[in-house]
């Protein structure tokens, strides 16, 4: 059997993962410029973590008005939007990926393989998505890039199955995973293995 396509996860496989306490920083930012309390704001921002990915809001934006709205804060449009700057230039260092990273791409692609990504993320990555680096190896025609925060509730297997389907991806089955600690992997006809070295 023949790999056709290799699936990835965005945040800890393609670039590193960044922890809240990373984050705090951003918040401390975004906290100021609303003029809310930071240890409200920053608790507020946790509790709609799981809405911002799952597509609750359309724009990072809305996020920060809505926590301002529930922090009793009464923020203007400047202020919103000068908030989601600090977090927008967060996201766009966040999701540069390390040099060898794009190199194993760059070799994937030149085997025929066909690339994609599946992440759970808010609607910012999407939106800087196209200003990666990773943009110019994921966007070939026939590659795909899948959101949580684009398909709402859905769950992500779900949006695989249904999305890729076209693909003649069929979801990596229990049994033959033998990845452990890999989130979105998907088995395509496999016939050989495909080395990077």
């Amino acid at each position: 059997m023949r790999y056709q396509a290799v699936i990835f996860d965005l945040f800890g496989t393609l670039v590193h993962s960044f922890t809240r306490r990373e984050y705090d920083q951003v918040n401390a930012q975004m906290a100021a410029a609303v003029r809310a309390p930071y240890p409200e704001f920053w608790r507020l921002m946790g509790e709609t973590y799981q809405d911002s990915c799952l597509g609750r809001y359309s724009s990072y934006e809305d996020l920060v008005s809505d926590v301002c709205c529930r922090a009793g804060v009464p923020a203007n449009l400047t202020q919103i939007t000068q908030a989601a700057i600090f977090h927008y230039e967060f996201i766009a260092k966040a999701i540069v990926p390390e040099p060898e990273v794009l190199e194993a791409l760059d070799r994937l692609k030149k085997r025929g393989l066909r690339l994609g990504l599946i992440s759970d993320c808010g609607p910012s990555v999407p939106l800087l998505f196209p200003q990666s680096p990773l943009a110019r190896v994921l966007a070939a025609r026939g590659d795909r890039q899948l959101y949580s925060s684009a398909f709402g509730p859905d769950c992500l297997i779900s949006i695989f199955a249904r999305k890729l389907q076209s693909s003649l991806i069929t979801p990596w089955s229990r049994r033959a995973n033998r990845y452990k600690g890999q989130k979105h992997a998907a088995r395509l006809n496999l016939q050989t293995p495909v080395r990077l070295n």
